[in-house]
């Protein structure tokens, strides 16, 4: 259970000009805190709103007991009207209802210490003056202080609310089989998307969009009309349908939200698509049918094979969850990563992440990703590939050391375009290196400091290191 962690007495809202930064807000709060007559706040408070602030990440930090309230400005957004009154101060008097949604999810944190995720959360808020209904994916982790016990809880927000509204209006354009309008065809024809469909669940039957037919070698005409599902299934991998099926039928059973990843044939190969959807049922609770839609994902497949490659290329050894493998897309700043990546840096798992996000968690000066030298070599060890930097993750704000391993991968002009390779947890070893260092300068002093011959030799007999003793008693001088 997590001890009854205090903080100073809350102060005042501070009178600024209107539409304050979180940055300036902290500075403020964080000058009165400094007074004699308050306590001090805790490291890992001021370590947490250091690594939270600067981050292009949506993140809230709740401290003690009473959750006193600390972001930064990518998640005032969030809480409309409330910024910048809610910054400081605690959230159990100000936030009304969306406080009543969140604080389930915060208790289980701060009392029992769990790291609890939640997806497309419905949130009633106030926006633009008016209240709407939002959804957002977040993480809720422990951030503990210097005693262990939990002290605060940080969250880190994703908002989904456009892609909700997406299937929810994909779900009633195919649930009234009404034909895509000029609208929803642009939007289908653009990116990765190969088409929609929908599983009749009582009839077994699956119908589909030009696109979809087209994507799994199916006759349009007779998809429209609608094909029985196993027929529609003989066109994936062989290797895949078990796994397809099992998705099928624990959305149907769990009611819950349907996504399997699987290959087709294409032009005489296997391409990787991603379907997704959510069952609807009826008044009465029966499965009625499962509208989704088609996604090409074979890029992002090619690229996490590629970076085992370079991994294995690389020769790092891999340590448990140690390793994490990436690729940067130069232009956009987008990193395709391993779920061991994001493990290592303490985010949410995900198959992307921006460069700004990893960024903002690194100690030492410099962008060691969005600004990585495009004009080196192209090969390993080139500048900027291959660096050693702190970092504070971004769950429980602990101190790590990543080394990263890369090479550039050229385009078709020959300039960079990507960066692919390995990040690795030594922590260990520079603690270890530490260590040494520490330890060699107090043999060193301790061997300066005693009236009698101390020298150190190498296995075939030499002397590498001895004192002015030995020096003295030889007759010679250090130099020789």
């Amino acid at each position: 259970m997590a001890d009854k962690t205090t903080l100073p007495p809350e102060p005042p809202t501070p009178k600024i000009s209107a539409g304050p930064g979180a940055a300036e807000l902290w500075r403020l709060l964080d000058a009165d805190a400094d007074d004699a007559s308050t306590p001090p706040w805790p490291h890992a408070l001021r370590a947490t709103v250091a690594l939270m602030l600067p981050s292009k990440a949506q993140m809230v930090l709740f401290w003690g007991p009473e959750f006193t309230t600390f972001y930064n400005d990518a998640y005032s957004p969030f809480i409309g009207g409330l910024h910048p009154g809610a910054f400081g101060r605690t959230a159990r008097k100000d936030w009304g209802e969306l406080w009543d949604d969140l604080v389930p999810l915060l208790e289980r944190v701060y009392w029992d210490g769990e790291t609890v995720e939640v997806s497309d959360r419905a949130f009633q808020m106030e926006r633009n003056g008016e209240a709407q209904e939002a959804f957002f994916d977040i993480h809720f982790s422990p951030v503990r202080d210097e005693d262990g016990t939990v002290g605060g809880v940080l969250c880190v927000v994703s908002e989904t609310t456009a892609k909700v509204q997406a299937l929810r209006a994909l779900s009633d354009n195919i649930a009234r089989q009404q034909a895509a309008d000029q609208q929803q065809a642009m939007a289908l024809g653009s990116g990765a998307v190969r088409g929609t469909w929908m599983w009749d669940i009582p009839a077994d039957h699956l119908t589909g969009d030009e696109r979809f037919a087209q994507a799994l070698s199916l006759d349009a005409a007779a998809l429209r009309r609608g094909l029985p599902r196993e027929q529609v299934m003989a066109q994936i991998h062989p290797m895949d349908r078990a796994a397809v099926w099992q998705a099928l039928k624990q959305a149907v059973e769990s009611n819950g939200a349907y996504c399997a990843e699987y290959r087709v044939s294409v032009d005489g190969g296997w391409r990787w698509m991603e379907s997704s959807g959510h069952v609807e049922r009826s008044a009465g609770g029966a499965p009625l049918r499962l509208p989704g839609v088609l996604v090409d994902v074979d890029a992002r497949h090619l690229a996490l094979g590629e970076l085992q490659l370079v991994h294995e290329q690389l020769g790092v050894t891999q340590d448990g969850d140690s390793v994490g493998l990436f690729a940067l897309d130069l232009e956009s700043g987008q990193l395709t990563v391993s779920p061991e990546f994001c493990l290592l840096y303490g985010l949410p798992v995900t198959p992307v992440v921006a460069a700004s996000v990893v960024d903002g968690l690194a100690l030492s000066s410099g962008q060691h990703w969005q600004g990585v030298d495009r004009h080196g070599t192209g090969g390993a060890g080139g500048p900027g590939l291959d660096v050693e930097f702190p970092l504070r993750r971004a769950d429980t704000g602990a101190l790590r050391w990543v080394a990263r391993r890369a090479r550039f991968m050229a385009g078709a002009d020959g300039r960079p375009v990507q960066m692919h390779g390995v990040v690795q947890d030594v922590t260990a070893k520079k603690d270890a290196e530490a260590a040494l260092l520490a330890s060699k300068a107090s043999f060193g002093a301790l061997a300066r400091s005693v009236p009698m011959q101390i020298w150190t030799g190498t296995a075939d007999g030499r002397i590498d290191w001895c004192n002015q003793y030995v020096l003295d008693y030889a007759g010679v001088a250090r130099a020789q």
